[in-house]
Parts: structure tokens; sequence; C-alpha cells
């Protein structure tokens, strides 16, 4: 769970907007181009392990409906609920703790700098 909640954070970093509305990433597309190729911290040194990958990509999508409004809101269980009944898919309490702290590292309520997980 480790891997997949640091994979997520580095890509929560590279996704966040910038003051100019571009997120990391897309900054880093461009010096991509370049001669060099892409720096190091454009590419995600973490991997999600197979057995997780699944509940990423849920979790994307979960994400993709997140309420907005002056913050990034929390998926609220109703969004899960909705989520898994329009999909006839139900949730291990284990996926459902997973989501949560996926939910939280793209929140930034967790950061990997400072602390181990």
């Amino acid at each position: 769970m480790n891997e997949l909640a640091r994979y997520a954070w580095h890509e929560a970093r590279l996704s966040k907007k910038g003051k100019d509305g571009k997120s990391l990433r897309e900054t880093l597309e461009v010096v991509a181009r370049g001669p060099r190729g892409m720096p190091p911290e454009g590419i995600n040194p973490f991997e999600i392990p197979d057995i997780l990958y699944d509940l990423w990509i849920h979790f994307q999508a979960l994400a993709s409906g997140r309420q907005v409004g002056m913050e990034g809101n929390p998926i609220s269980e109703s969004d899960i609920q909705a989520y898994c009944l329009n999909r006839r898919i139900q949730f291990e309490e284990w996926e459902l703790k997973a989501i949560r702290l996926l939910d939280n590292v793209a929140l930034e309520r967790i950061t990997f700098e400072e602390q181990e997980v």
C-alpha cells in the first residue's frame, strides 16, 4: 500500500497547477521536448503493484468527479456508493481504506517528504 500511496503523491505533485494555470507535468513535458529529454522530477519513480492497479483506476474515476469549491473536497461516501452501484461492484473494507488514503494524498493531507509511510 505504501508504494501506491507514494505513486499517488508523486502523481498529485505532477498534476498540481501553478500560477500560470499549467500543471508541473505540462511544464515538464515542454522541457522534455528539448535535447535533454524529461527531467528526473517528471518521471514517477514509484510503480503501482499489479494487484492494486484496478483500485488506482477506480480512484482516478472517483477523483475526476470530485466536488471543487475554494479547494478540493474529499470524495464523498455517497459518490463512492453511486459509483459502485452504477458499476455493480462492491469494494472490500481494505479497498475503501485505500481509496481514503489516496484521497488524502491527492488533497495534500498527507505528504511523504518528511515522513515514512
